[in-house]
């Protein structure tokens, strides 16, 4: 079994706390630990450097799916701003073969997602609902997705596994049509093309894209605590500077302090 960690990492001029920002430390920590992650599990680790699209860099991801990658019987994709914990299984095992594995966001945010449960209290989490309506990337994707899918499979683009027949599967359907921007960013492209080609799909645990920020602030350090990949998306990014100078490589330590840890997401954490 031969497989790959894939992440992209093409510096911008935006360095603002924003979604698609450029954080160049963070992204130097998770290269760095995802090489090592990639040592331990046995796999090829690559990172691209350098753009083929006159797009946003997050639409290079989309080169998973070129042939050239098809020596590989796994791709695991993943974003720069993801810290590995070093004690973070084999995801590759847990998930092999299993299509296109990746967590599925819209299941938490409408309550409809079992595995975050001891996070979100099986509650809907109104308040990322809103955000995403007045950014209006509820009322582009209701374009090409069902309101099914939005509730429950609408995944995180951040970490995907995607296996050798899935990605053959998209190819011969053709990739091109998707890599584009329909609301948010590649995102809602890649789940219009998982949708849209019927790609089988697999929710991919929590703790494989620990989202911390998605869950209420008294529960943001049981996220980090509990998952072994840690996402510092969008408003988070900022704070992965903070933390770090003031706890040192938390993510590692087994007596995490929570209060310290929440009260600087509180402190420091800013809105997109």
């Amino acid at each position: 079994m031969r497989n790959l960690i894939l992440q992209i990492d093409i510096p911008t001029a935006e360095t603002r706390n924003m979604m698609l920002g450029y954080h160049g430390e963070l992204y130097n920590t998770s290269r760095r630990l995802f090489s090592e992650y990639a040592k331990k599990v046995e796999a090829d680790y690559l990172c691209l450097g350098y753009r083929t699209l006159e797009l946003h860099p997050c639409f290079e991801r989309f080169q998973l799916f070129e042939e050239r990658f098809d020596v590989y019987d796994h791709i695991l994709y993943v974003d720069c701003d993801i810290i590995p914990k070093t004690t973070a299984p084999n995801v590759f095992k847990q998930y092999e073969n299993r299509g296109l594995c990746a967590f599925p966001e819209g299941g938490a945010f409408y309550g409809n997602n079992r595995d975050v449960d001891s996070l979100t209290e099986g509650k809907r989490l109104e308040n990322l609902i809103e955000r995403r309506r007045q950014k209006g990337y509820i009322e582009k994707e209701r374009e090409f997705l069902s309101q099914e899918w939005l509730e429950n499979q609408y995944f995180n683009s951040g970490v995907m596994l995607v296996d050798q027949d899935t990605r053959k599967q998209a190819r011969i359907q053709g990739v091109a049509p998707y890599i584009q921007d329909f609301g948010m960013y590649d995102q809602a492209a890649f789940n219009k093309l998982a949708y849209e080609q019927q790609l089988p799909f697999t929710p991919l645990s929590y703790v494989y894209n620990g989202l911390f920020h998605i869950y209420p602030p008294e529960n943001m350090p049981q996220a980090i605590r509990s998952c072994h990949f840690i996402h510092y998306a969008g408003p988070m990014k900022n704070i992965f500077f903070e933390m770090t100078q003031k706890l040192g490589d938390f993510w590692n330590l087994e007596d995490l302090d929570s209060t310290a840890l929440q009260q600087i997401i509180v402190e420091h954490a800013e809105l997109l």
